[in-house]
């Protein structure tokens, strides 16, 4: 049996649910929004700036307003299908994300306090959306595959996915609702409001924090990259510290473009190549869990649902063992000593621009 290709995320709800939801108030009573009260949504995921000396302060703020403007340009679907789309539910995660590393990136240009209380909200959009996109991915491989002999067990197993759907949607309808209300963006007007710099001395250039903030993502990075672990738990660290470099490099490859060029395809693997492997380990282990719940209410398992499992194991094993066929340790070092040429540059050239 194979599920429809043309998978609709909204397939578990009933026109009744939709028709509900269509007329809460959160579609009728739409506060106006922030994005076109004080900024501007660019769909970019890199920071411009054409002088990088000039000083940081302006190219902060723009940085910070694109970043806090797409989560909130997610916050506002525009119909019940939009908000349960499994990819306007994906960008909205990564809009967290991004937005959450220009918040750190940036700490010394804003208050501690609203930036602590932004970050707690961004990670409970994060955790909501995460939940409900990792069902999605589930859904989606289900709905694409199903090996000969297994049509009981991908039935049992769809019956599950949808099951979780349903429990981790609510979630993000409070998301869009609690924005509704206005907290994500009165938080984030006041912490633009507040931007400014509050460290020693005079304000820094564009390539003073640029340089810094790259140095400290690599700091993270190179030494899980330099190890090439084996273990999955430290590839799971590899894997954020990849994806914490990739985000600093969309914020500061300005002022160095050969970042982008030369090191960021790269990470950009590593994060893609490793996120494989982990899908498949965790769809192991949910289907695992599932399969432990519904053994312990004494009910039957379909035959199949080990092979499963099983399956999801060796692919989580096979993508791992790719990434360290093509992640060897020439490769590593040429990556490395790649970015040592372009940051000692921008260290050059943030030292003899000087404060502006």
């Amino acid at each position: 049996m194979r599920r429809n290709a043309h998978y609709s995320p909204l397939g578990d709800r009933t026109n009744a649910a939709r028709i509900r939801f269509a007329s809460s108030s959160h579609w009728t009573n739409r506060r106006p929004s922030m994005r076109m009260v004080c900024m501007t949504f660019e769909a970019t995921k890199w920071v411009a700036c054409d002088e990088p000396a000039q000083a940081a302060g302006p190219v902060v703020r723009a940085a910070l307003a694109g970043r806090l403007g797409a989560v909130e340009h997610y916050l506002e679907p525009t119909s019940p299908d939009e908000a349960h789309d499994p990819e306007h539910v994906h960008q909205l995660r990564v809009a967290t994300r991004r937005a959450n590393a220009a918040v750190r990136a940036f700490g010394e240009f804003l208050p501690r306090g609203k930036a602590k209380k932004l970050r707690r909200l961004l990670r409970e959009i994060r955790r909501a959306a995460g939940e409900a996109r990792d069902q999605d991915v589930m859904a989606m491989r289900c709905s694409n595959r199903c090996e000969e002999g297994d049509a009981a067990a991908q039935d049992w197993l769809w019956s599950r996915i949808v099951d979780a759907r349903r429990a981790a949607y609510p979630a993000v309808d409070d998301v869009y609702r609690q924005y509704a209300a206005g907290t994500f963006a009165e938080k984030a007007e006041k912490l633009l409001a507040s931007l400014r710099w509050r460290g020693d001395g005079d304000e820094p250039t564009f390539a003073a924090v640029a340089s810094e903030g790259l140095a400290r993502a690599a700091d993270e990075f190179f030494p899980e990259s330099r190890s090439r672990p084996k273990r999955a738990a430290k590839l799971h660290r590899l894997r954020i510290a990849a994806k914490r470099f990739r985000y600093a490099i969309e914020l500061f490859a300005a002022a160095a473009p050969a970042f982008r060029d030369d090191v960021y395809p790269a990470i950009e693997e590593i994060q893609e190549r490793l996120g494989k492997a982990n899908d498949h380990a965790v769809a192991a282990e949910r289907i695992a869990s599932w399969e432990k719940g519904h053994a312990a209410k004494g009910s039957a398992l379909p035959k199949g649902v080990d092979r499963i499992v099983k399956r999801e194991k060796k692919k989580a094993s096979a993508a791992r063992r790719a990434f360290h066929e093509w992640w060897t340790a020439d490769r590593a070092e040429a990556v490395e000593s790649r970015y040592a040429e372009i940051i000692k540059a921008a260290i050059r050239t943030a030292e003899n621009t000087g404060s502006p």
